[in-house]
């Protein structure tokens, strides 16, 4: 079998979130050099990371967290696509036992709320 060249160059759109996907469980990892080895891929592979939204003083994030309500990142929805502010924002799955979900919303928002 003959092993040709990788053309770094002509990556497809499928190739590029590969690489992407591989770079930011790099950086999650929290390996020492983890961070450096995903700027490495970056730069062979010709990726652009596109910065996502600070979700750090989200409101919904903080209540979820601090009720211990189970949720994960399931994608993301980009923004200004095709411009230099392109923006990716996390879609949340929100998942958690219904006594768990019902107290956390009637603490934190039917209370303020004055409905039930």
């Amino acid at each position: 079998m003959k092993i040709e060249n990788f053309d770094y160059g002509s990556l497809t759109k499928e190739q590029k979130a590969v690489v992407i996907e591989i770079m930011e469980l790099l950086r999650k990892s929290n390996q020492e050099n983890m961070s450096e080895f995903a700027d490495v891929l970056k730069h062979k592979f010709n990726v652009e990371e596109i910065p996502m939204e600070d979700t750090s003083k989200s409101w919904l994030l903080h209540i979820l967290n601090k009720e211990k309500v189970n949720h994960c990142v399931q994608g993301f929805n980009l923004e200004n696509v095709n411009t230099k502010n392109v923006k990716k924002y996390p879609i949340l799955l929100i998942q958690d036992d219904i006594r768990i979900l019902e107290k956390a919303f009637e603490k934190n928002f039917f209370e303020k709320l004055n409905v039930k």
